[in-house]
C-alpha cells in the first residue's frame, strides 16, 4: 500500500465479513501490508476509518482482485 521496502505482511480485513470472537476474517480478505502499516493498522481501533485516513485504495476490492487472481491459478492444496 505505501510501497515501503519493508517486509510485506498479509493483513486480513477485520471489517469484511462477521466473524467469531478471537478468529480472523478468510483468506479471500487479505492484503498485502509493510511492517509498519501492518501494525498501525491493528493499533487504530476502527480499521475502516485508518483505510480511508491512509489510503485510496479500497481495501475490500483489492482484497477481491488478490483473491481472484490466486483462485484463478488452481494449484490450491
Amino acid at each position: 500500500m505505501c510501497a515501503s521496502p519493508l517486509t510485506v505482511q498479509a493483513h486480513h480485513l477485520r471489517h469484511a465479513e462477521r466473524r467469531g470472537v478471537a478468529r480472523k476474517a478468510s483468506d479471500k480478505w487479505a492484503v498485502p501490508l509493510c511492517v509498519h502499516c501492518h501494525m498501525n493498522c491493528h493499533t487504530r481501533g476502527d480499521e475502516s476509518d485508518w483505510w480511508k485516513k491512509k489510503s485510496r485504495k479500497n481495501p475490500i476490492q483489492w482484497a477481491e482482485t488478490f483473491f481472484a487472481q490466486w483462485d484463478s491459478k488452481g494449484d490450491k492444496p
